[in-house]
């Protein structure tokens, strides 16, 4: 995220997810480049959880062979961007007006953000990977004397209550991947009936939508070049089509398309409207 106001040099701020279990890690750092990515992922990610299988990004920093999200795109399920949309509300709430100490607050934030619970998950990303509560400093001068009475030096003993505790963190994280599931498929369901379905033949006319022009906020401004005939539709919502003239012929995603109406259809389709 950034760039922001500079704090302790810092500009911007790095943000990374785990798509399972929802952890987050961030720091504040000077520059938005490969090298600093590269060197957050081994001292806080691999160095600690291991090499991961994927690694999916809005921006291409790292010039590796990986996966990239666009926050544009629907079928993404937008964890990156749900993160960092809450951790600017925290910070937002604990930094001062000229926000120069954005980095002194952005691990106490990290923190808050943890610990905090998650509807999809049904606990807080902390819990899933550490399977106990976060307690605060303070608490912990009133539980050490209980800690230290439930602490066992028997090996069998103790290996037995560490494998029962394994197999239920494995419950925990199955739990957790159906949870996720069924807020997916609630979210996909609410997102799918707002959507106007329709149907292209071919050889059907259709206006294409310039997606350049979303940079211009006048509303009177035309965003539709037509019209075009359907020539081919393939699987994945991949439309081909053509000019008028047939001289221009190429392959556009579906979701830009829509019907091209004769002035009488308009007429007759707004009256209905009414």
């Amino acid at each position: 995220m950034g760039p922001f106001s500079q704090s302790s040099d810092h500009i911007y701020i790095l943000l990374v997810v785990d798509y399972a279990s929802k952890w987050v890690r961030t720091i504040s750092c000077m520059k938005n480049n490969a090298i600093t990515v590269s060197k957050f992922l081994k001292r806080n990610i691999f160095t600690r959880f291991g090499t991961h299988r994927a690694l999916i990004s809005i921006k291409d920093l790292i010039s590796l062979t990986h996966k990239v999200a666009n926050i544009y795109h629907l079928q993404t399920n937008g964890y990156v961007e749900l993160s960092n949309r809450k951790i600017k509300k925290i910070l937002e709430k604990v930094v001062n007006s000229s926000h120069k100490d954005c980095a002194d607050h952005l691990d106490s934030t990290f923190w808050a953000y943890c610990i905090a619970y998650k509807t999809p998950i049904r606990m807080s990303p902390y819990t899933l990977v550490f399977k106990k509560a976060w307690h605060l400093p303070l608490e912990f001068e009133h539980k050490e004397l209980w800690s230290c009475k439930k602490l066992n030096f028997d090996h069998n003993t103790a290996g037995e209550a560490r494998l029962l505790k394994l197999n239920e963190l494995q419950e925990w994280c199955s739990q957790a991947y159906k949870n996720a599931k069924i807020y997916k498929e609630k979210t996909k369901a609410w997102h799918d009936s707002r959507i106007n379905r329709y149907k292209l033949g071919v050889g059907q006319k259709v206006l294409l939508f310039n997606s350049r022009l979303q940079l211009f906020l006048d509303k009177l401004y035309l965003r539709w070049s037509r019209p075009f005939f359907v020539k081919q539709i393939f699987l994945h919502g991949v439309v081909e089509i053509t000019s008028i003239d047939e001289t221009n012929l190429f392959k556009v995603n579906g979701q830009r398309l829509k019907a091209y109406l004769k002035e009488e259809e308009r007429v007759k389709f707004s009256m209905d409207l009414m």
